[in-house]
């Protein structure tokens, strides 16, 4: 078995691997695993991607999908908001508990904290309506996160549309975590 950090600029070169970590912007996500899928033939996958119908994609090419960075060069994940990545397993091709817990505390002993969810679909809903709320507002303001979260002003109205994004009905069979902005 091959061990460290294996990354390549050909995706046809990774060794086969038992977890993997999808951290590409969603648009690329079905390119990228087509590229990689012999490195995940085997191996449960997770992706740390924003948006919706990742999951999915990853599903059509691995065996066993994980749900949950910032990624400044091949093999490096960097932590770029406070607080944990959640991961669980992902239904119709869901991994098992211990390779979720197993990946969690890998990815915690690595420097990126990871909670372990049996169920997380309030994690995802959390997450999407959090980027959705605040994205906007810095791609429209040009200020960063931690700029907009240092004004009173930007924290008051990015809670307000994260709390009409919590009342949205479409969010039915998750259970809800509350986020409160750091």
């Amino acid at each position: 078995m091959v061990h460290g950090i294996q990354a390549r600029t050909d995706g046809a070169k990774i060794p086969p691997c038992r977890f993997g970590i999808v951290a590409t912007k969603s648009l690329h996500t079905d390119a990228a695993l087509a590229a990689t899928a012999g490195a995940f033939a085997g191996a449960a996958v997770c992706g740390v991607q924003n948006g919706v119908g990742n999951e999915e994609a990853i599903a059509r090419y691995a065996p066993r999908v994980i749900v949950a960075g910032h990624v400044p060069a091949p093999g490096v994940v960097c932590l770029d908001a406070p607080g944990d990545t959640w991961i669980g397993p992902f239904e119709p091709k869901p991994a098992g508990m211990d390779e979720v817990r197993q990946l969690a505390g890998l990815l915690t002993r690595g420097g990126l904290p990871a909670t372990a969810l049996e169920d997380a679909r309030g994690a995802q809903w959390t997450k999407l309506i959090f980027n959705s709320a605040t994205s906007p507002v810095a791609a429209l303001t040009g200020l960063t996160m931690g700029q907009l979260g240092e004004m009173d002003g930007a924290r008051e109205l990015i809670g307000g549309l994260a709390a009409e994004g919590a009342r949205w009905p479409g969010r039915s069979g998750s259970r809800w975590t509350t986020t409160r902005w750091p």
